[in-house]
């Protein structure tokens, strides 16, 4: 049952990646730490950040 639903987890994860990663839509990266907030946005035609 526990491997069951973590198999069906990882699945519906892979999927959600691969449609983000085919979107093709610029993409905003928040990171929060005690004391900042990061944010960055991502290009998808690179590997670099904007």
């Amino acid at each position: 049952m526990l491997l069951n639903t973590k198999l069906k987890r990882l699945r519906r994860a892979k999927s959600t990646r691969i449609k983000i990663e085919n979107s093709g839509k610029f993409r905003l990266v928040v990171y929060k730490s005690n004391n900042h907030i990061y944010a960055q946005i991502v290009d998808p035609s690179s590997s670099y950040n904007c």
